[in-house]
């Protein structure tokens, strides 16, 4: 009997000879991550435990720089023989960056960069080009890229760091077809360090706290309220306690109803102090894992103590503490494994990502205006056309402060430049001109008049 092939296998035959953007690389079937629910102390040393941390706070802090990063503009310039460079618009390269592969846009290839060097410290990009790994040549680009999921992936070093491979499954890969980025672990430098790693404690302490509060709560509910009797209730009697709190004092349309006890007491049930320290170290942990990430709750939507302003603040911090670097890191690595072997004229950079400060601009412009820039230079860093007639290249100079008076019976300034007005009756050096025989001077006309 013949054996029936996995949906890969068929998959792999519809796809076969078709693009190789359409290469999917296999997967474990519980992602390789081993999820447990035990309450065990967790160090967070291997990756796939790392990775196991993509819950909670450690995974919005993680999203929030992620997808901040993805986000960022990529550019693409050529360089020109006198240090300057154009930037080119319409490339194959930032097609390629643009759309690697027919799973994952560019953005979401970046976005899970940076999840993997958050949680595991080190991201794997694999190139082909025809369905096969490809090394970077000059003159050609590889026609798709994948990412590969950073817990899974094995990195064995070498002697001579060019010669390392990474294995992925029960497949090796030359060093030299992957776009490999790790954040420098000082202990090892060779290996990516894990930020869950680095926060094992607060995370791990963070996660029993949730698993004790969900079980507790699964288990051992606790009451609203709590009912105190004077003596022994039957079960008769404490079958009708119950159906009459359930239909009488249930759902919200009952809400606020007095309650009648007979030879008894009600007393609603409060936290104790113990109950507030647990609720206080949850958000100690909360904290200290957002600090870790380096990141402020305000960027999560958490409206403590928040307002526009220390939201802006928290964003232009984001961008320059987190932001900034990763994606220096990573345009820089790109430029260096694939960018320059194909054209050394060429160059990506990214738009930069930090907000302007608007308020500090405009200061600087009232500031500098007439004294280190002039106007038109000013209309220039806001986007505005020079003013007509040349009227805002120079330099004004503010005069000595005058009485409103004086400015009214001041008399009018004359202009250099403007000629004085021509009288036809003298010449060039003031000496009257003689009548010509025949013409009529103009003195001549008034007297007649």
């Amino acid at each position: 009997m013949q054996k029936k092939s996995t949906f890969r296998q068929r998959l792999a035959t519809v796809i076969s000879g078709t693009s190789t953007k359409e290469f999917v690389q296999p997967l474990r079937p519980d992602g390789g991550m081993g999820f447990d629910d035990s309450s065990r102390i967790k160090d967070y040393i291997s990756k796939a435990e790392q990775l196991s941390a993509n819950v909670g706070w450690a995974a919005a802090a993680s999203d929030a720089i992620a997808e901040a990063c993805a986000a960022v503009q990529i550019q693409l310039y050529r360089k020109k023989s006198d240090g300057d460079r154009e930037e080119i618009k319409d490339h194959e390269l930032l097609e390629l960056l643009k759309d690697p592969n027919n799973i994952h846009s560019g953005e979401q290839i970046r976005q899970l960069h940076f999840s993997y060097l958050n949680f595991t410290g080190e991201s794997y990009e694999l190139m082909l080009k025809a369905g096969q790994p490809f090394v970077p040549t000059p003159g050609k680009l590889p026609d798709s890229l994948l990412i590969l999921p950073s817990h899974q992936v094995q990195f064995k070093l070498e002697p001579l760091y060019s010669q390392s491979v990474v294995k992925y499954g029960q497949v090796e890969y030359k060093l030299a077809t992957i776009i490999r980025d790790i954040n420098p672990d000082p202990a090892n430098p060779y290996i990516g360090r894990s930020r869950i790693a680095a926060s094992a404690a607060a995370i791990d302490t963070d996660d029993q706290m949730k698993q004790w509060n969900r079980r507790f709560f699964a288990n051992n509910a606790r009451p609203g309220m709590v009912i105190n009797t004077n003596g022994e209730l039957s079960d008769k009697s404490f079958d009708r306690l119950t159906q009459s709190l359930d239909d009488l004092h249930s759902g919200t349309d009952n809400a606020y109803k007095n309650i009648v006890i007979e030879n008894g007491d009600a007393k609603p049930y409060s936290l104790t102090q113990s109950d507030l320290d647990f609720l206080a170290s949850r958000a100690f942990s909360r904290d200290e894992i957002l600090a870790m990430f380096r990141l402020s709750p305000a960027l999560l939507g958490m409206a403590e103590n928040v307002n526009k302003a220390t939201a802006d603040a928290a964003t232009y911090i984001n961008a320059i503490i987190n932001t900034v670097p990763r994606m220096r890191q990573y345009i820089n690595l790109l430029n260096k494994i694939l960018v320059k072997v194909y054209d050394p004229t060429l160059e990506l950079d990214f738009k930069n990502p930090v907000p302007e400060d608007v308020e500090a601009k405009l200061k600087q412009a009232m500031e500098l205006t007439n004294k280190v820039f002039t106007i038109d230079e000013i209309r220039a860093l806001y986007g505005l056309k020079p003013l007509p007639d040349n009227l805002g290249d120079q330099f004004y100079i503010p005069t000595a402060t005058v009485t409103l008076e004086s400015v009214a019976n001041a008399e009018p300034i004359e202009d250099p430049n403007v000629p004085d007005e021509v009288d036809p009756t003298v010449d060039e050096n003031g000496k009257p001109i003689k009548p010509v025989a025949g013409k009529k001077t103009l003195e001549g006309v008034k007297k007649k008049i």
